[in-house]
């Protein structure tokens, strides 16, 4: 087992400033809050360096691999294409985060909250999301093939996109979620067991649904209308879109 590098917060916040992007198999103190007052400034100068310069992170993002971050705050924090295989962020909350893209896989995210975080088209295949929270999170395109969704909160997620494929949904609350071209949620461990009421699919997903659960009441909206989702604002997905087409180089 590779042995952690120990670092606190603002020592970790300094050397994001100093331009360094690699902090494999590193350990924050658990609990430790980067967004607490006597951070605040260092913070504010992080959160502005990384708005300059999160455009040139695709071809060299910031790297957390291995690293270990368990119940770690984190605050308005722009990291697209963020690398953080296999990383550990157990009861971590992620407040109005930017992860567009981000490379997640084999990551525990064990009861983590990502309250207003853009995860849009990140990659979570084989991550650990039990009893995660991701309600309140844009989730669009997200890849969960073979990650353990087992008593995650997608409670009215815009999922539209998402690739389910393996994943493990048992007791996975998918209330009022948008699954509009979502792949493979027919391919899903324990697909029977999880929460779909007024989910919002296709008609062809609820065939699919049906014909693998037959006699099953998927209490489910197969219709071309969007779920419910009062958090869903147009104009924030205006913003995101044109903040990610940065991010790709796309003027």
């Amino acid at each position: 087992m590779t042995k952690l590098i120990k670092i606190r917060a603002k020592e970790f916040a300094r050397k994001i400033l100093e331009g360094e992007k690699e902090f494999r198999y590193v350990k924050l103190p658990t609990g430790e809050d980067l967004g607490r007052d006597a951070l605040d400034e260092v913070i504010d100068a992080v959160r502005k360096y990384l708005h300059l310069n999160a455009v040139n992170f695709k071809s060299n993002p910031i790297n957390v691999e291995g690293s270990k971050f368990r119940g770690v705050g984190m605050m308005g924090l722009e990291l697209p294409f963020l690398h953080a295989v296999n990383a550990d962020f157990e009861g971590a909350t992620f407040y109005g985060m930017e992860l567009y893209k981000a490379n997640l896989q084999g990551a525990n995210f064990t009861m983590a909250q990502f309250p207003e975080t853009c995860l849009e088209n990140a990659n979570f295949n084989g991550a650990n999301l039990r009893y995660a929270d991701l309600s309140g999170a844009w989730t669009r395109m997200i890849s969960l093939r073979y990650t353990n969704l087992s008593d995650t909160i997608l409670d009215s997620c815009d999922l539209r996109g998402a690739d389910f494929d393996g994943a493990n949904v048992r007791k996975t609350n998918l209330e009022r979620a948008c699954l509009f071209a979502a792949v493979h949620i027919d391919r899903t461990i324990d697909t029977h067991l999880a929460r779909l009421d007024g989910a919002a699919i296709t008609p062809k997903e609820k065939e699919l649904l049906e014909s693998h659960y037959p006699g099953k009441l998927w209490n489910v909206r197969g219709d071309d209308t969007l779920s419910a989702m009062a958090f869903i604002d147009r104009f924030v997905y205006k913003k995101h879109d044109a903040r990610h087409k940065s991010y790709e180089g796309i003027t």
